[in-house]
């Protein structure tokens, strides 16, 4: 049942995280593939089973006016919020009425508009966030990015207490974060905050360190040691330069971490995890990237659904956890490839976008998108049925609690 529910919308989703970096929500993005409503309490069993608990709050957004009614009359779940735009209930007193009605039944609304806008004063009461995208003060926010002795921020229209959006600037991520105490950040900066902090983007975090050798001097089972690997993209880059290094190699290519730890041995992988600890850096605002990278991999990996082929596995894992190691040590993707031998199939997929491998990490980076229009486009493009990538997704979602710690209060 659940999977003729996955066969009739495209979904998309992005990231909401908290002022300690904290994965808060996810906006999921909605788009149906029929003009067959949408079963939502199916919709709403589904979700539930996805996720553990701590669960993060879910935002859903759809741009298809029905399925919206149809979302604000059917969803009452506390941790369950619907972004509704104003401009449809200020343009249809019905649905007006139905979404007061509704958040007297305990709907969650979240009101959506641009930094300095605010919801009409008929509907103030109506949301329980607002969702504030500057994205149109970007132009401003450039002129700070890189300028040390840059003035403080003036007084701006971030609400504290709500969401944050379309932030490309590390200042106004701390003023947001740090001044007025937002909510949440979605759609984390990226380039702007790397190229801030290259100090730090190109070392492991020391939580990665530790908690890998912490486990190795637990004997921990070599599944173990491999998924601690793949949790810190800079960690698990600088474990393949150190297996293919000529002294401890000797000559023969290693491209997986399994066997990179059978043929170096433990002892040896941890005097090399002490060496890491001199450099590990501290959590940082980097975190949430390191976090996204990850569960990239995770979604990549699923995608393609290799089965229980375990190389094939991992190779996928790899393309999505290093798809950006050149942001994160500045440096061309070429010039990063080159230093470890990864699978051609992996190399093609990072570096060359193209190849088997590139048609499950493009459509990664369309899910984490928010975008579900685009998921539905590459989804033709590729021949993906939508059933295919909502089960992945869906897969991916179930473990984002071992990937990032999740903050749940309101």
């Amino acid at each position: 049942m659940s999977s003729t529910l996955l066969s009739t919308l495209s979904m998309a989703f992005s990231y909401v995280w908290s002022p300690n970096r904290k994965l808060r929500a996810l906006v999921l993005d909605l788009h149906p593939e029929t003009s067959a409503p949408i079963d939502i309490p199916l919709l709403l069993r589904v979700l539930d089973d996805t996720f553990q608990v701590p669960t993060p709050t879910l935002i859903l957004r759809t741009s298809d006016p029905a399925l919206l009614r149809d979302l604000v009359q059917g969803v009452r779940e506390k941790n369950i919020w619907i972004m509704v735009p104003e401009n449809s209930l200020l343009s249809d007193e019905d649905f007006l009425g139905q979404a007061q009605e509704a958040c007297q039944q305990g709907a969650q609304l979240v009101w959506s508009g641009l930094g300095a806008e605010k919801p009409h004063e008929s509907l103030q009461g109506l949301y329980v966030k607002h969702f504030q995208n500057f994205k149109q003060e970007r132009e401003r926010m450039a002129q700070l990015a890189g300028n040390q002795d840059a003035p403080p921020l003036p007084a701006t229209s971030v609400r504290s207490d709500h969401i944050s959006a379309g932030i490309d600037n590390p200042i106004f991520l701390t003023h947001c974060i740090a001044e007025k105490k937002v909510w949440g950040v979605a759609n984390w900066p990226s380039k702007p905050l790397v190229l801030s902090m290259l100090a730090q983007s190109s070392s492991p975090s020391l939580q990665a360190v530790e908690k890998m050798s912490r486990a190795i001097e637990k004997e921990a089972s070599i599944e173990r040691l491999e998924s601690l690997l793949g949790q810190d993209p800079i960690l698990a880059y600088r474990f393949f330069r150190y297996v293919n290094s000529v002294a401890v190699s000797r000559g023969q290519p290693i491209s997986s971490f399994r066997r990179g730890l059978a043929m170096v041995g433990l002892s040896k992988v941890h005097e090399w995890l002490d060496d890491q600890l001199l450099g590990a850096v501290e959590p940082s605002n980097l975190d949430p990237l390191r976090a996204q990278m990850v569960f990239r991999a995770m979604l990549t990996e699923y995608l393609l659904d290799p089965g229980a082929d375990q190389e094939l596995k991992a190779e996928l894992y790899l393309c999505g956890l290093f798809s950006q190691l050149d942001l994160f040590l500045n440096e061309l993707m070429p010039t990063v490839l080159q230093r470890i031998p990864l699978p051609e199939r992996v190399l093609s997929a990072i570096g060359g976008r193209r190849g088997v491998y590139w048609a499950a990490l493009d459509m990664a980076f369309a899910l984490e998108s928010g975008n579900a229009v685009l998921v539905s486009q590459r989804g033709i493009q590729y021949g993906t049925s939508p059933s295919q990538v909502n089960k992945a997704l869906l897969r991916a979602m179930s473990s984002l609690s071992s990937i990032a710690t999740t903050e749940t209060m309101l």
